[in-house]
């Protein structure tokens, strides 16, 4: 990030759309309007938190060198303030309106003890702190409303779509992680007989997602803020500011592109409030741009897979060619079952071609995604040894090595995460059906030397060693003899794909390239959605490969291929229908300068060649664009309504008012019968895992259930008749297991028991 004290935690906002367009959107809007206002003197967010750099250090000096002491201990008068604010809810019974906002008792006797003069000096800076934002702090307790009955939550400040908690002091963001010392709260909030809630994070996600829960949260920790966005910060998603490294700064007006204009755009009250209209905040808004920009990185990622296909296609048949003498003509006797018929291998380098590429694009996503649990994303071995990302950060140059073109790092690297993939790390006996047999997992040792490396089986056709026999594999001849009674070749026919290909192929699936004075970045896989990548490989499926039989020479309008382009034989060209002088050229033309002729040479499929273009109308004909993720939201939800009740009385978003219960929704069944990329499905395990959610809340079973994100729900198991050969690679439904510490998925002896060493069991749908 261009600034260290503010942490974009996964990614909140896509790290270029934060990096280089935000600091743009901001400097147009509030920014303008600030310094218009300060130069009539008038005081603003961004003047008040340079204001702030010496009362910060005052404040430092006073609360770090008790904050070990005091931060992990609960605080007597606050433990008491709320629990008089939940007898006072308790006392309004169950047929009264309970208050929204209980204001804390004006006159409270001081506490001169050291413990707290400490704690109201905490208090004096988040006040300051807040004020310097545009906030007028309230403290009291927010009314929080559950299934269950109201709850008190303890809050510096409540107003309609924010709350704001407080924890100790902390100088970094790591200390208000976890246990760390300064995300205990100094008031605990008991929701039931069994659960508690001890730390500041923990309540703000279980805030944020009551039902009448704000849209945000400010989480203050002394030198540390946080803004935590209801939907979002449950998957670990949010941003966080050092102030103790931005402060500091102020003075510096100009030297860093103005890092608190950018902190108090952000985290300002006037930022984080719904307009007078009711329309959204301004952080929504700049949310749903960031979203909207990366539908623009779809279009980008589009293109990049669709050259991507060409790429690895044509390096199949390019090493096949020049280093083994073998021609598209040779290729069905080394593969007889795979290519029967003449004709079938522009169909096989096609699929095989997408599916590799699929398998990299669901690791990016896996990766972007640690809250699937799917790849071990935080253990550092894996991040260094086994990762696309390592091999993301190799490809930032755009140029490779001489040494390094020909030889095979990228692919030997990403084979061995796809072996990984499948088979698991250690590999396991993982069971994919219910109704197959479970064989018992052998014995490991207490430490298998696989503990910070550990990656569940997937046992999906995506990632099946047999389902790709060309792209990337080293075959042997299937006979001793040739058809014409020559010796069989010996040596194996090397098709494995070189760095100076997959480099390419990897830059077009992380990076987007800059344009003009803009900068570009890595694509933000946490910030795309399943919908996005449906819209991609929807779009790929407009698309069809062919081996050319003559030269062809790309053209476009304006010779931009952006738009769309097609191809034309020599004799067309030798037409002189198609312009092709400077400023007028309709044809799409290479990368780089000729140094012969001065300019950049047209692009010509050779023949021979792999080309992979548009279908012509045989897409549009189908009827078959991916679905808006407007309309499968509305038809899911009225799906869910007549499922909820014959009638269809019940509101999906409050499926407490019907008499379906939360056991019923794990045995229902999803069918849709048209899948493709699987819009209408992926929203139907959506608002499932949401509705399961609320009914086993309502069932008083929330103590089993972790409010995580609506991927890491108990999903209903999903069935489809596919309709096409790549629908069914990337969506075809699995049975999956939490890993069990014996390596066995399911576990299959009896983990989870006192002294067996597993660490999970149970089935997840």
């Amino acid at each position: 990030m261009t600034f260290d004290s503010l942490i974009n935690e996964r990614e909140y906002f896509p790290s270029f759309y934060l990096d280089d367009i935000l600091p743009k959107q901001l400097a147009s809007g509030p920014l303008k309007e600030w310094s218009a206002r300060e130069r009539q003197g008038e005081a603003t967010p961004r003047q008040n938190l340079r204001d702030l750099t010496r009362p910060y250090m005052d404040a430092r000096a006073v609360l770090a060198p008790d904050a070990e002491k005091y931060n992990g201990l609960p605080y007597a008068p606050a433990v008491t303030a709320h629990a008089d604010a939940a007898a006072g809810l308790k006392a309004a019974g169950s047929d009264t309106e309970p208050p929204a906002f209980q204001p804390l008792a004006s006159e409270t006797e001081a506490d001169t003890t050291p413990e707290g003069e400490w704690r109201d000096a905490l208090g004096r800076w988040h006040e300051r702190l807040l004020k310097a934002l545009g906030f007028v702090p309230r403290p009291g307790h927010f009314t929080a409303r559950t299934p269950t009955g109201p709850v008190a939550v303890p809050v510096a400040h409540s107003e309609p779509g924010i709350v704001v908690l407080t924890g100790g002091f902390a100088e970094d963001l790591d200390a208000t992680r976890g246990d760390g010392p300064a995300n205990l709260l100094a008031a605990p909030v008991r929701l039931s007989a069994s659960k508690t809630l001890t730390t500041v994070r923990e309540l703000a996600s279980w805030v944020l997602n009551a039902d009448n829960g704000p849209r945000y949260a400010l989480l203050l920790f002394g030198g540390v803020l946080i803004l935590a966005d209801k939907h979002q910060f449950s998957r670990g998603r949010y941003l966080a500011v050092n102030l103790d490294t931005a402060l500091p700064r102020k003075a510096a007006k100009g030297a860093k592109a103005n890092e608190i204009d950018l902190i108090a755009a952000i985290f300002a009250a006037s930022s984080l409030r719904p307009g007078e209209d009711g329309s959204d905040d301004e952080i929504a808004k700049l949310v749903a741009e960031s979203r909207d920009h990366s539908v623009g990185v779809t279009a980008e990622l589009r293109v990049g897979l669709q050259k991507s296909v060409q790429l690895i296609a044509n390096e199949v048949l390019k090493r096949a060619r020049e280093e083994f003498e073998v021609h598209p003509d040779d290729l069905p006797e080394w593969l007889p079952e795979a290519l029967p018929e003449p004709g079938d291998l522009p169909r096989l380098l096609t699929e095989e071609s997408l599916r590799y590429l699929y398998r990299i694009l669901f690791l990016l996503y896996a990766e972007a995604r640690p809250e699937l649990d799917i790849l071990p994303v935080k253990s550092e071995a894996y991040a260094s040894g086994y990762s696309v990302a390592r091999l993301r950060e190799l490809v930032v140059q755009e140029k490779l090595g001489s040494a390094s073109r020909d030889r095979f790092h990228f692919h030997e690297s990403l084979s061995l995460l796809f072996e990984k993939v499948f088979t698991g790390h250690p590999v396991a006996n993982t069971v994919t059906d219910r109704k197959a047999p479970v064989e018992e997992a052998p014995e490991l040792a207490e430490d298998d030397g696989h503990e910070s490396v550990r990656i569940e089986a997937l046992r999906s056709r995506l990632f099946d060693p047999t389902s790709i026999k060309l792209v990337g594999q080293r075959i042997d001849y299937p006979e001793t003899t040739r058809p014409d009674g020559s010796p069989a070749p010996v040596k194996p026919l090397d098709l494995r794909l070189r760095n100076k290909v997959l480099h390419q192929v990897l830059r077009h699936l992380t990076l987007v390239e800059g344009r003009g004075k803009s900068r570009g970045g890595f694509i933000s896989y946490a910030n795309l959605s399943i919908n996005h990548l449906g819209a991609v490989y929807e779009g790929l499926m407009s698309y069809t490969g062919f081996i050319a039989t003559k030269p062809m020479y790309e053209v476009a309008k304006g010779g931009d291929p952006e738009g769309g382009s097609w191809l034309i034989t020599t004799d067309q060209v030798r037409s002189g229908l198609y312009s092709d002088t400077p400023g007028d050229s309709v044809f799409v033309k290479q990368d780089g300068i000729n140094r012969d002729t001065g300019v950049p040479d047209s692009v010509v499929h050779e023949v021979g060649s792999y080309v992979y273009r548009l279908a012509g109308r045989d897409r549009q004909t189908s009827a078959s664009y991916y679905t808006p993720e407007s309309l499968t939201r509305a038809t899911v939800e009225q799906t869910l309504r007549f499922r909820l009740d014959d009638e269809g009385r019940v509101d999906p978003r409050e499926p407490e008012k019907s008499d379906v219960t939360a056991a019923e929704v794990l045995r229902w069944r999803v069918c849709e019968p048209a899948l493709g990329s699987g819009a209408f499905l992926n929203e139907a395990v959506n608002q499932l895992a949401e509705l399961y959610l609320k009914l086993a809340q309502k069932e008083g079973a929330s103590r089993s259930i972790r409010r995580s994100t609506r991927a890491n729900s108990r999903r209903p198991r999903p069935t489809s008749p596919s309709t096409t050969p790549t629908a069914s690679t990337s969506t075809r439904p699995r049975w999956s297991w939490r890993r069990s510490r014996c390596g066995s998925t399911p576990c299959t002896r009896g983990c989870g028991r006192p002294g067996t060493g597993c660490t999970s069991t149970g089935a997840t749908r």
